[in-house]
C-alpha cells in the first residue's frame, strides 16, 4: 500500500484527460475531480504522519519519469482535438485503440468547457510537470533526471527556474533577497508578477554569471541552460503550431501560464510571511508544513516541505512529516483557492504568523517578525487631511490597516467624526471627497441626493482610502471619543423580561465613552459583527465591564444563540464607542423628552442616569412604549431616578397590547400618541427617541407636529433583519443590528 499512493497521480492524470476528452459536460470533470480529491479528500482523510522505508526506488522513480510522456500525450491530444480533420492519424488511433471520439469532442463542446479543460490542463502542467521537475531538477548527481526535470519545466517555460530554486531560492528563502518569499501583508497577485519576473532575471544573473567564469555568453543555447531551457519550449511550441497551428501554440501558452501561477501561488503560502536572517542556517521551521494525505500522496511528498528544506538533497519518499514544524491550516488545493481571496487568506495566517514569532522564531527572527509586520501595515499607509467648510485648521491623520474605514481610523485618532448608523444608512457621516480616490463598500446612490452625489459626497462608514485623501466635513472636535479594539468576555447574564436579557461583557482594556453610545460585538461563531447600546452610565472614568440589554429576535441567529444556554465565558471581540446618540447641553429650561421602546430602554436609561450623576437640573418627560406588562423593565431604576432627579421627572410606561381587562390603570396605546396630552414647551425641548424604526419615525412626526426644531431631535433606530429595503441598505440609522 506504500507505494500504491505514489502511483495515484499518473493513473489519476490519465483518467482525467480520458474523460475531459470526453467532451461537452465531461470537459468540466477535471475541475470537479481535482476539487473532489484534493479539497474533499484533505477534508476527510487523517493526517499522514506515516514515515515508511522503501527498497524499490526504481519504481518511485518511474512515477516520476512516466509524467514527461503524459503531459506530452494530454497535450498533443488537446490541441489536435480543436483543430478539424485528421492529424498524423492521432484521432483514428484514439478512436480504434481509447474510445475517444476527438472529432465528436471538438463538434459538441462549447468555449466555456474547452476553458474548463484547458484549466483542468493547466493544473496538470503544474502538478505533473513542475512538481515533479521540482524533484528532478535537485538531483544534480544525475544528468538523466536534471534532464528530465528541464523537459518538464519547459511545458510551463519555466527555464530558470531550475537555476533560480536551487541556487538561489534555497539559499535565500524567508529573507528580502528572495523573490520566491512571500511578505507579510503581500497579496497573491502582487506576488505572482514579483516573484515570475525577479526569479527570472536572478536565474538569468546567476547563469550570466557562471557563464562568464568560463568565457562563454549567456546567449549561447549550447552552453547556457537558460538559453536551452527557452528552446525547448520553442521546440514544444513548434510541435503544437504543427499540429493545429497558432490556435495549437494559444492554447499551449493558456495552459503554460496556468501551470507557472500554481506554481507561484505555492510558493506564496510555502514561506508567507516568515523570515530568516541571512547569516543563520535554513531550519524546518522556516517553511510552512502539511501533513494532509491526499497532497502528500498526489503531490510526491511536496507538502512535506519543512524536511525538503531542511535537507534538500532527499528523495521524495525519504521526507518526514515534522509534525512539529509550523503547519498550513488545509492541504495544497484547498489553500491554493483561499489564497485567491487575499482578506480570507490574510485574516486566516495572522495568528499563524504571531504562533510563529511566539514559539519558532528566535531573538534575531522576533526583531525582523516585528520589522515586516510593521512594512506590512505601511503598504496600507494612506493620509487623510480632513477641512472644514466653515475654515480653521486642517487636520491630518494616517490610515494604516487594509480594508478599514475612514470613520474608524478618524476615530481612533480621537477626533468627533459625525456618525450613528455605521451600516450607511443615516448618512451622518457624508463628507465631500476633494481629492484622492476611494473604495465604497455599498452603493451611496441608495441613500444620497442627487444634489450630493454631484458634490462628490461620500460616506465615511463606507468608504476606504486608496490613495492619500482629502475630505471636507465639520468635526464635532478634533478630540472626540478615542476609538478601542479590545477582547471581552461575557461574566454575567439574568432575564429582565421574557425576551429581553442584560449581558456583562468584561474587557482586556478600559473603555471611555459617552453615555447612550454603542459598540460592536463580534463572536467567533458567527461571521457577522452585532452593535448593542451600553446601558450603564460611565460617570467620569473608563470602564472595565460593559452591561447591554439583548432582544431575542425571531429567527435571529445570535439571539437565539444567546438565549438558548448559559453563554458566560464566551469570548468575543469589542470596538467602540460609536454614536452620536449622547445627551446635548443646554438651558435649565430646555425640557428633555426621551421616547423608547423595547431594549431602547439601554441607552435611554444611561444617558439619564448619566445626566442625574452630573447635576442636571433639567425636567423630564420619558414615554416607554411596550406591548403588556410582561415587556415593561427597569422600573426599579426608574423610580430610583425619578427620586434622585433635581428636576422633575416623568417616567410614563404605554402598552399597546395589553389586555382590556387587565388591572392595568396607565397608559394604553401608541407611545407616539402618549405625547399630545404632556404639558411641555415643546419649542425648547431636546427630543431622544430610540427604538424599533417604525417607532421613532411616529414619535419624530407627532414631536415635528407639536413644534420640536427638527435639529433638536435625535434618534437611535434599533434595526433587525426584517429592516431592509431593496436595495439592500437598512431602512434607518441603527447603532445596534439586533439579528442576523
Amino acid at each position: 500500500m506504500k507505494y500504491v499512493k505514489f502511483t495515484l497521480f499518473p493513473t489519476i492524470t490519465l483518467a482525467i484527460a480520458w474523460a475531459v476528452l470526453q467532451g461537452g459536460v465531461w470537459m468540466y470533470s477535471g475541475i470537479a475531480a481535482l476539487l473532489m480529491l484534493l479539497v474533499g479528500g484533505d477534508a476527510l482523510m487523517p493526517e499522514d504522519l506515516d514515515e515508511p522505508s522503501y527498497t524499490a526506488t526504481g519504481f518511485l522513480n518511474i512515477m516520476l519519469y512516466v509524467q514527461l510522456p503524459i503531459l506530452l500525450l494530454i497535450t498533443t491530444l488537446a490541441v489536435v482535438t480543436a483543430v478539424p480533420g485528421e492529424v498524423l492519424g492521432i484521432k483514428a488511433f484514439m478512436l480504434e485503440f481509447a474510445a475517444l471520439d476527438l472529432e465528436r469532442t471538438r463538434e459538441i463542446s462549447t468555449a466555456p468547457q474547452w476553458l474548463a479543460a484547458l484549466v483542468a490542463f493547466g493544473f496538470l502542467y503544474g502538478a505533473g510537470g513542475t512538481n515533479v521537475a521540482h524533484e528532478l531538477i535537485h538531483r544534480t548527481y544525475s544528468m538523466r533526471d536534471l534532464i528530465i526535470g528541464r523537459w518538464l519545466l519547459a511545458f510551463t517555460g519555466d527555464a530558470s527556474f531550475a537555476i533560480e530554486h536551487v541556487y538561489g531560492h534555497h539559499k535565500n528563502l524567508a529573507t528580502p533577497k528572495d523573490p520566491a518569499t512571500a511578505q507579510r501583508g503581500e497579496t497573491v497577485y502582487h506576488f505572482i508578477v514579483k516573484s515570475t519576473v525577479g526569479s527570472y532575471l536572478s536565474a538569468w544573473a546567476l547563469e550570466r554569471d557562471r557563464l562568464k567564469k568560463f568565457g562563454y555568453s549567456v546567449w549561447n543555447p549550447v552552453s547556457s541552460r537558460m538559453m536551452r531551457g527557452n528552446l525547448m519550449t520553442v521546440a514544444l511550441a513548434a510541435w503544437c503550431f504543427y499540429l493545429a497551428g497558432w490556435t495549437g501554440v494559444l492554447m499551449f501558452t493558456f495552459m503554460g501560464v496556468m501551470g507557472k501561477t500554481l506554481l507561484e501561488i505555492v510558493n506564496y503560502m510555502e514561506h508567507y510571511g516568515l523570515v530568516r536572517s541571512p547569516d543563520q542556517k535554513v531550519e524546518p521551521r522556516h517553511s510552512w508544513n502539511s501533513n494532509k494525505w491526499m497532497s502528500t500522496a498526489l503531490l510526491y511528498a511536496l507538502p512535506r516541505h519543512s524536511h525538503h528544506h531542511a535537507e534538500a538533497d532527499k528523495e521524495y519518499w525519504h521526507l518526514r512529516a515534522y509534525p512539529h514544524a509550523p503547519m498550513m491550516p488545509h492541504g495544497y488545493l484547498t489553500m491554493i483557492l483561499i489564497a485567491l481571496f487575499p482578506p480570507v487568506f490574510k485574516r486566516m495566517m495572522e495568528p499563524r504568523l504571531a504562533d510563529w514569532d511566539a514559539r519558532f522564531a528566535n531573538p534575531v527572527e522576533k526583531a525582523l517578525a516585528q520589522q515586516a509586520s510593521r512594512a506590512s501595515s505601511n503598504r496600507n499607509l494612506h493620509t487623510i487631511r480632513i477641512t472644514s467648510a466653515k475654515g480653521g485648521e486642517a487636520v491630518s491623520i494616517e490610515h494604516t490597516r487594509e480594508r478599514e474605514v475612514m470613520l474608524n481610523t478618524a476615530l481612533k485618532n480621537g477626533l468627533g467624526f459625525p456618525h450613528n448608523c455605521r451600516v450607511g444608512s443615516c448618512t451622518q457621516c457624508k463628507c465631500k471627497l476633494t481629492s484622492g480616490r476611494v473604495s465604497e463598500l455599498t452603493d451611496s446612490s441608495y441613500v444620497l441626493s442627487e444634489e450630493d452625489l454631484a458634490k462628490g459626497m461620500i460616506l465615511a462608514c463606507q468608504s476606504i482610502p486608496l490613495t492619500d485623501i482629502e475630505i471636507e466635513v465639520d468635526l464635532a472636535s478634533t478630540s472626540g471619543d478615542r476609538l478601542v479594539d479590545t477582547r471581552g468576555e461575557i461574566v454575567a447574564t439574568r432575564a429582565l423580561t421574557h425576551d429581553i436579557q442584560e449581558v456583562t461583557i468584561r474587557l482586556e482594556e478600559p473603555m471611555q465613552y459617552r453615555a447612550g453610545q454603542y459598540v460592536e460585538l463580534r463572536f467567533n461563531e458567527f461571521s457577522l459583527s452585532r452593535n448593542y447600546s451600553i446601558a450603564q452610565a460611565p460617570k467620569g472614568k473608563p470602564l472595565t465591564e460593559l452591561v447591554f440589554h439583548v432582544r431575542k429576535v425571531p429567527g435571529g441567529r445570535f439571539t437565539e444563540w444567546l438565549f438558548e444556554a448559559d453563554r458566560k465565558g464566551t469570548r468575543l471581540d469589542v470596538s467602540g464607542p460609536f454614536g452620536d446618540f449622547y445627551l446635548r447641553e443646554a438651558d435649565s429650561d430646555n425640557p428633555i423628552v426621551c421616547v423608547a421602546g423595547g431594549s431602547g430602554m439601554a441607552p435611554v436609561k444611561a444617558l439619564l442616569e448619566q445626566a442625574a450623576w452630573t447635576g442636571v437640573t433639567r425636567n423630564v418627560h420619558y414615554a416607554f412604549g411596550a406591548r403588556t406588562q410582561a415587556d415593561l423593565y427597569a422600573l426599579d431604576d426608574m423610580a430610583g431616578l425619578t427620586r434622585e432627579w433635581r428636576g422633575t421627572f416623568n417616567f410614563v410606561p404605554v402598552l399597546s397590547a395589553e389586555p382590556s381587562q387587565s388591572a392595568w390603570t396607565g397608559q394604553r396605546g401608541l407611545v407616539s400618541d402618549s405625547l399630545a396630552a404632556v404639558n411641555v414647551e415643546w419649542r425648547k425641548a431636546q427630543a431622544y427617541l430610540c427604538g424599533p424604526p417604525a417607532m421613532i419615525d411616529a414619535a419624530r412626526e407627532r414631536l415635528l407636529s407639536l413644534g420640536v426644531p427638527a435639529q433638536q431631535i435625535y434618534a437611535d433606530a434599533f434595526l433587525d433583519s426584517s429592516h431592509v429595503n431593496a436595495g439592500g441598505q437598512p431602512t434607518a440609522g441603527a447603532s445596534a443590528l439586533q439579528a442576523a
